[in-house]
């Protein structure tokens, strides 16, 4: 892989790409018929750029096991992170004065400098989804999706609907595009929370990590800007076909690549968000998205964004992993267009590959594109991948359980950096036949892995020599782990479900793993909970650990409650007690609030349909927490969606113009699983989505409670 040399060259190879990829219906997904190509010979020159483009012409068209610390006194355990020293985007964060907290599209301010949890201000995010958030010195820089970004047509004196004649038709696409959003949120006024910067970048948010003052984050983006059209008809496939390759050749720079938008109290800026060479491709078709690698300093805020200092890479993006001083985005491949018959049947469907690369992550310096590679398989997450002595190693899975012909089967392989490639050094198969892996930790010079189908084979991996790695031990026993961490050199604790013989998944489980013997690991202890499940299972952030002690939001099915276990794993694994929010403290929260100031509704909104379980909430305008607001019976405000309605409705909660109105979907749980928990100082602060609790650590005993 190596950087386009100018904006020509880069237009000349994705219009020769896409003019062989284009139907009657544009591209698909993602700029492509989704699919995998397969990867390049050994002895090929990888994902190095090829000769022939490289030559056209200008003119051519490890872990941290408590979080951000231990947890004891005059500590903090924060979100629980995959590598020391890098920290991870969350929905709560904590420099143990205040905890901002993430709910939907509301960011909370919760002042718990005195223990007791103080709600001192809110604020709406917009109309987004997927925000998490970083925390530094007195600013919160969220990070989500859901922005609206309007974009110039690919040639306004090209009309593709118009010049496809012969056959109606309607364009494929929008001018207003899906962007990701980073928001600066000042924090110096916890009662009055201050948003300084915004930026709207086209596309997809995927994930960020912060070392030291720098956030990297990647970003994936489509070209779905494109004018296509589509016929009505297969006899107007041919002509549409043809009026797309015409929409490809008119296209600029601009529609295939992302823009962003910086707004500050100085005003807005805009423009590409990539220079052209420093765009990178493989030789090996990778589709047409563009992953971008963006910096932001957080010391000097959205305000410094420099654009120049993003890199990209013409491919998809699916798996972020980071080490302190590489950032790794792993995408998945293409099908070359030979691999599709004349119907877009696939040939060849059944194999799958991964492509990986990775950048330079030195704080406080652009980011800087090293070098690509490609594994069989898919990944599972980003567990499946660790740097470890320079060396990347991974954990895939390809083929099918259910195929007895050639069945699935994980492999771990080693990569190596050799000048611009990633090449496999090193590989150990043959885990988990005829099952897909349920988790992973790669850590130093030992890994480990868990697969299932109907037993879970927990697998120790010995990779101190990067060029041979090897299955050591194996141990098979009843239910799953998805999640691994370790507690110390000879103990691994997983979190998954406990399971019959047949499979058959039965509740909650907490193991713990002896690994002090490779060749014989064991399960030393476990835990369990008949019918329970906890968010830790498939999010490692709702995990939380303070020195011996762990805690786990759960689900108790048997007893039908939410909460949390403690459990002291000192010397195997026991139960000390179980935390549970006073359900009188918070207060019933919606899933979703369509929410208009009283003073210009109904004329200047939409009617909408308003159902029987909807309750409605009256609030002053300088409400900040439910308690400021009043709330009317639903069955009060029953009624379709029309002006003359809504006017009575408003006449009947004697509503006055400078008042806030909330319509509220209902939510179908109570609210109180907790999604977080934190520990400042001694105190445990557990987060649902109504209710925030303070609890001691040492006596397990509710300190002070509030609502959300």
């Amino acid at each position: 892989m190596a950087p386009f040399g100018d904006c020509d060259a880069f237009l000349y190879h994705v219009k020769t790409e896409a003019a062989e990829r284009v139907g009657p219906y544009g591209l698909h997904p993602g700029g492509a018929y989704w699919g995998y190509d397969e990867p390049a010979d050994e002895g090929d020159d990888g994902d190095a750029m090829d000769d022939s483009a490289a030559e056209e012409p200008a003119s051519a068209p490890a872990t941290d096991a408590a979080g951000d610390g231990g947890g004891g006194d005059g500590e903090i355990a924060g979100t629980n992170v995959q590598e020391l020293g890098v920290d991870e985007a969350d929905i709560v964060k904590t420099d143990g004065e205040r905890l901002i907290a993430i709910d939907g599209n509301t960011l909370r301010h919760v002042d718990i400098a005195d223990v007791d949890p103080i709600v001192t201000d809110a604020m709406s995010l917009g109309e987004g989804w997927d925000y998490e958030l970083f925390l530094h010195d007195g600013r919160a820089l969220v990070l989500g999706n859901g922005g609206s970004f309007e974009h110039t047509p690919v040639d306004e004196t090209f009309d593709a609907e118009a010049d496809f004649a012969g056959d109606t038709s309607m364009p494929i696409g929008s001018q207003w595009l899906p962007a990701a959003e980073l928001i600066e949120i000042d924090l110096s006024d916890p009662s009055d929370l201050r948003v300084v910067a915004t930026l709207q970048i086209e596309g997809s948010y995927l994930s960020a990590r912060q070392v030291g003052d720098t956030v990297r984050l990647a970003l994936s983006t489509s070209p779905q800007e494109l004018p296509w059209v589509a016929p009505q008809s297969r006899a107007g496939e041919e002509l549409a076909t043809e009026t797309n390759r015409e929409v490809i050749a008119r296209s600029t720079y601009a529609d295939w690549t992302p823009s962003f938008r910086l707004t500050t109290d100085d005003g807005s800026t805009s423009g590409d968000l990539i220079r052209c060479d420093r765009i990178n491709h493989p030789a090996d078709f990778s589709g047409f998205d563009v992953v971008s690698v963006v910096d932001v300093d957080l010391a000097e805020g959205l305000a410094a964004f420099v654009s120049d200092d993003t890199v990209g890479v013409l491919a998809s993006g699916d798996s972020i992993y980071s080490s302190l001083d590489r950032f790794y985005v792993a995408t998945s491949r293409w099908l070359a267009p030979e691999r599709f018959t004349d119907d877009m049947a696939v040939v060849g469907f059944d194999e799958s590959f991964t492509s990986l690369h990775a950048f330079e992550f030195v704080a406080d310096e652009p980011a800087r594109y090293l070098a690509s590679g490609t594994v069989q398989g898919q990944l599972l997450n980003q567990f499946s991948l660790d740097e470890h002595r320079g060396f990347l190693r991974v954990l895939t899975t390809h083929g099918e359980n259910w195929d007895t012909g050639e069945p699935s089967e994980t492999v771990l392989t080693v990569l190596e950096e050799q000048g611009d490639r990633l090449v496999a050094v090193g590989e150990v198969g043959g885990l988990g036949r005829g099952e897909q892996l349920y988790s992973a930790r790669l850590l130093g010079d030992v890994g480990f892995a868990v697969t299932f189908r109907q037993v879970d084979p927990f697998y120790v991996l010995d990779l101190s020599d990067p060029t041979a790695p090897a299955v050591t031990g194996e141990l098979k026993i009843p239910g799953f782990s998805t999640y691994l961490h370790p507690l110390d050199e000879n103990r691994v604790l997983g979190v998954g479900q406990s399971a019959t013989d047949q499979g058959q998944t039965t509740g909650l489980k907490v193991s713990i793993f002896d690994v002090s013997d490779p060749a014989r690991p064991l399960e030393t202890a476990q835990w369990t909970m008949p019918y329970g499940w906890s968010p830790a299972e498939y999010d490692h952030h709702a995990f939380q650990i303070v020195g011996s002690t762990v805690l786990l939001p759960v689900y108790d099915g048997e007893f039908g409650r939410y909460g949390a276990v403690a459990l002291d794993v000192s010397d195997g694994v026991r139960e000390i007690g179980w935390i549970e929010h006073d359900a009188e403290v918070g207060s019933a929260m919606p899933a979703e609030c369509r929410t208009i100031e009283a003073s210009v509704w109904p004329e200047d909104s939409e009617p909408f349909w308003i159902a029987q379980e909807m309750p409605v909430h009256l609030c002053s305008s300088d409400a900040i927490v439910p308690g400021d607001c009043e709330r009317y019976p639903a069955e009060e405000m029953v009624f379709w969606g029309e002006e003359t309605a809504m006017r009575e409705a408003l006449d009947r909660i004697d509503a006055s113009e400078s008042d806030i109105i909330s319509w509220c979907y209902p939510r179908y749980d109570d609210g109180e699983e907790i999604v977080r928990i934190v520990v400042v100082d001694g105190v445990i602060y557990s987060v649902s989505r109504r209710t925030i609790q303070a609890t001691s650590l040492d006596t397990l005993t509710p300190l002070a409670a509030t609502a959300l």
